[in-house]
């Protein structure tokens, strides 16, 4: 009967490495997990969470989306013709020079308010994504009414049944998408638009053509806060046609503008501070003839495809948990120039010590209960090996030579190689043959010394 190894039968985590018998036909993920220690669990969590974070959230197309939607909001039955006159410019510089996604949306002169807010819920529905991102323009008239913005139609109404919406019960709409929105009110008294509260989940910017208590010019004027608009990312797009943020895009509007009083205005209303808004033009979404010619966008394709990284390491004030790491991964999100993120390690100094001494610790408590463990196994195989035995001894053994021993009675002696020097002797006289010893032997011999013949 072969004798088993006490390894193939010891628990887990004592001296004995996992083995194919012990998980059978089980995944490799919960192989993995039985060798895991508390502090390997913290750091595959925060791993997993960074991780699916910023790949839900991360910005790594060209335009810094995965697509971009603009909506112009403009009157059906406007006096201003703002659809005709300025909205067609805007829309092509949106579509042609960017690569956006760009619809047009006429508000009705029928259930004005209802048709807005519907209009805003399908382009918020539509893209409400992490990887989105959504502007809305509107053109129109705009008046201050009960400490509100009212968008309206036509400047001469007949009434209280005229065209009109107000723009706070319109913009609840765009409060609900998890995605980066840039709203642009070009009508008088357009800073009215600027409310208390947050507004949205991500970023949020509002940028309006007037101060508060001033009108904008109309369409037909060259001073027209849409015309500076266009001029502004027409300039822009030839000085650095990789993209600007929201504040360059607002500093060049403001002195665009000539008069002091009618001075635009750019609101961040987000819930935290993420930074402006980049707008960056979808290059693989261009036709030819804007992309041609263009040295800048083919050095940053060129660009593009080289890496080049950057190792920092943040040291954290508490052990991070997955409430942590979700909010770590999503402010990570807004870094300029960074193409991915990715989560390598989680350095725990304090927790790797505590968790080395609490293991000598259990160590040193389970040592003796293994020891006795052992001994009584190797006692038991003993005896079963004496039972098997049995029948096969004589019966002349007495029964104190059948007792069981300890097994160190049994154990061979360990093999020592060295050169044993107590077995030397020296041999007597008399065990000398006379054949033995040589005719000429040196004078110096003794009468008992043994002498060979020289090989």
């Amino acid at each position: 009967m072969a004798r088993p190894d006490w390894r193939s039968r010891a628990p887990l985590g004592y001296g004995r490495p996992l083995a194919d018998i012990d998980h059978g036909d089980e995944p490799p993920r919960k192989k993995r997990a039985e060798t895991m220690t508390k502090l390997d669990h913290q750091r595959e969590t925060s791993r997993i969470i960074f991780n699916k974070t910023i790949s839900g959230r991360y910005r790594e197309g060209e335009a810094g989306f995965e697509a971009v939607g603009v909506l112009l909001i403009t009157w059906k039955d406007d006096d201003l013709f703002c659809r005709q006159s300025e909205v067609p410019r805007l829309r092509d510089i949106f579509k042609d020079r960017f690569g956006y996604d760009v619809r047009e949306y006429q508000i009705p002169s029928e259930r004005s308010a209802t048709g807005l807010a519907r209009a805003l819920a399908n382009f918020a529905y539509e893209f409400d994504s992490p990887n989105k991102m959504a502007i809305c323009y509107y053109g129109g008239h705009g008046q201050f009414v009960k400490d509100r913005l009212q968008l309206f139609a036509k400047e001469a109404g007949d009434g209280d049944g005229d065209p009109a919406a107000f723009f706070d019960d319109a913009i609840h709409q765009l409060k609900l998408p998890d995605t980066d929105i840039l709203v642009i009110v070009d009508c008088c008294f357009a800073a009215r638009a600027f409310g208390r509260t947050e507004i949205g989940r991500r970023k949020f910017e509002l940028l309006t053509a007037t101060p508060p208590l001033e009108q904008t010019p109309s369409p037909r004027h060259s001073g027209s806060f849409t015309n500076l608009l266009c001029n502004a990312f027409d300039d822009l797009l030839e000085t650095d046609n990789r993209g600007f943020t929201t504040a360059k895009l607002y500093r060049h509007v403001f002195f665009a503008q000539e008069a002091d009083e009618r001075k635009p205005f750019l609101f961040d209303q987000s819930s935290f501070d993420y930074g402006k808004i980049w707008l960056k033009p979808f290059w693989n979404r261009l036709s030819p003839a804007n992309v041609a010619g263009s040295s800048a966008a083919l050095a940053a394709a060129a660009v593009k495809e080289r890496h080049y990284y950057v190792d920092l390491r943040l040291q954290m004030s508490v052990m991070p948990d997955q409430l942590m790491m979700n909010q770590l991964a999503t402010s990570m999100q807004y870094l300029p120039h960074v193409k991915e993120l990715r989560f390598q390690h989680l350095h725990a100094p304090e927790a790797e010590l505590e968790e080395f001494m609490n293991g000598i610790r259990k160590a040193a408590v389970l040592r003796p209960l293994i020891v006795k463990l052992r001994h009584r196994r190797a006692m038991r195989e003993l005896q079963e090996r004496r039972q098997e035995e049995a029948p096969n001894e004589s019966p002349s053994k007495t029964p104190e030579s059948t007792s069981t021993s300890h097994p160190s009675m049994h154990t061979k002696p360990a093999d020592r190689t060295m050169y044993d020097w107590s077995a030397s002797y020296r041999e007597t006289a008399h065990a000398v043959r006379p054949a033995d010893t040589p005719i000429d032997a040196p004078d110096d011999i003794d009468a008992g010394d043994t002498v060979h013949e020289p090989t």
